[in-house]
């Protein structure tokens, strides 16, 4: 039967169990790129880091991780197979303890086995061995994450510190790994490189703006030194009219003044008279000092409405009054406030006293009274007055104009504008570097050129001039 009649046509194109060989129908050919960004699925190269503009950052990160990822692998190898390679020195610790790690974490994954196994063939009568069992479970598991955890970061640093050559299979993962690491660190490169040319358009632009800001400081200056003047004259303007204003209102607003008497619930000032239903002024305040009957018959329309009101005292007076009572009683009238005080028996000296008092302090206060209108309306004609001057204003204004038209600050402001025009369109180092940066990228992306599958005649012809060398060395095909 010739090769053909065997199928020596018919076996397929497949790739290996660990996805880095690619059998063509003659000889197994590498399915990753020499960096392993790239991977051949049998049909198309792909890659799970994307490669795009958009964030080159990201995609160093990702390259890192990658090499990282890689330099694990390769660690993981070094530190199973350490008396197969010569470590050096430094390296020496980091190996062993990685290496007895590794151990621990193969009995762990062993004796998880194990116990998973049991406990899913466990029934009721060996409830309380499974327990145990999940207990123990739990207790390997928790080991082997951090066996894990603390692993990566021991094996990363194995891998990257080891120096060609190692083994056969290490040094092809840190080949690629140092690929990986390099274009990383170059991306990282010329993304700094960007930044800096960035940085120093920016400090260009910067000191433009700056020299902008300081033309327009000073133009700014001497227009806000005019406004300070014309502020300056308008505050000068209202402080008068405010000085004239506090006059006015110290003449026309009173005060209660030092206290001079009082009976019962009523005190006489200087100014004021309180009584117990508000306050009146002092000046003509009157105390009428009577018996209940006789204020009745000589007040009654004023008596009546303060009954109506219920004013303090009112019911006593009305009890009193139409009792026909002799009880004495204080009615204060003032030009605000109406009020009618009981008097208790034994103090009508003292009642009267107060209502002479209350006499000879309003006696005061209207004799007082031209002289007090003449002064207001001396102050008021000052208010008058300074309201209307807006002389130091108008000229503070006009200072103002002079500085919004200087022509030597507008050039300078306008210079100053062209000069960040100019710098903000000289960026050509920013641009390429960006440039470099996309270039990068698209070296990074170039897609490898696929791989081809050999025909029968062809592999028959290969067969008897090469020979076929067979998969790696301990790889399985899928």
């Amino acid at each position: 039967m010739t090769a053909q009649g065997l199928g020596e046509d018919l076996v397929p194109a497949q790739l290996s169990a660990d996805g880095r060989w690619w059998w063509d129908g003659q000889q197994w050919i590498n399915a990753e790129s020499a960096d392993g960004l790239w991977h051949w699925d049998g049909a198309e190269w792909w890659t799970t880091v994307p490669l795009d503009h958009e964030d080159p950052a990201q995609l160093s990160s990702s390259l890192d991780l990658m090499a990282d990822e890689r330099y694990l692998q390769a660690g993981a190898v070094l530190a199973r197979r350490r008396r197969e390679w010569r470590t050096h020195e430094h390296l020496a610790g980091a190996v062993d303890e990685a290496h007895f790690m590794l151990q621990r974490l193969d009995a762990v994954e062993a004796r998880l086995g194990v116990i998973d196994g049991q406990l899913g063939a466990g029934g009721p009568s060996v409830f309380g061995w499974l327990s145990g069992a999940a207990g123990e479970r739990k207790q390997l598991r928790a080991e082997r994450d951090q066996l894990q955890a603390k692993l990566r970061s021991v094996l990363i640093e194995v891998g990257e510190g080891a120096k060609l050559p190692t083994t056969k299979e290490a040094d092809e993962i840190l080949t690629s790994a140092g690929r990986l690491r390099g274009r990383a660190i170059a991306m990282s490169s010329a993304i700094a490189a960007v930044m800096a040319a960035k940085h120093d358009h920016d400090d260009r632009l910067a000191a433009a703006e700056a020299a902008l800001q300081r033309a327009e400081d000073a133009r700014l200056q001497a227009i806000r030194e005019a406004e300070e003047e014309i502020e300056r004259a308008g505050s000068a303007r209202r402080e008068a009219i405010d000085v004239a204003r506090e006059q006015l209102a110290a003449a026309s607003i009173g005060e209660a003044g030092a206290p001079i008497t009082s009976f019962d619930q009523l005190k006489l000032s200087e100014y004021w008279l309180e009584t117990p239903d508000g306050r009146g002024p002092a000046e003509g305040a009157r105390v009428l000092v009577d018996a209940a009957p006789a204020l009745w018959s000589a007040q009654r329309p004023l008596l009546s409405r303060l009954l109506e009101v219920d004013s303090g005292g009112a019911r006593a007076f009305h009890q009193a009054e139409s009792n026909g009572r002799p009880d004495l009683f204080l009615l204060v009238l003032t030009d605000l406030v109406r009020s009618i005080v009981p008097c208790s028996p034994g103090e009508e000296d003292a009642a009267r006293h107060f209502a002479r008092e209350v006499k000879t302090v309003s006696d005061r206060l209207l004799a007082r009274r031209p002289k007090l209108d003449a002064r207001l309306a001396a102050i008021r004609a000052e208010l008058q007055a300074r309201m209307t001057d807006h002389s130091g204003i108008e000229r503070a204004q006009a200072r103002l104009a002079a500085a919004k038209a200087d022509k030597g600050l507008l050039a300078a402001v306008r210079i100053a504008r062209e000069r960040i025009e100019e710098t903000r369109a000289d960026d050509s180092g920013l641009r390429q570097a960006q440039e470099h940066v996309r270039e990068l990228i698209d070296e990074i992306g170039k897609r490898p050129e696929p791989l081809l599958a050999v025909s029968g005649s062809e592999e028959r012809g290969s067969h008897e001039s090469r020979g076929n060398p067979g998969p790696p060395p301990g790889d399985g095909s899928r």
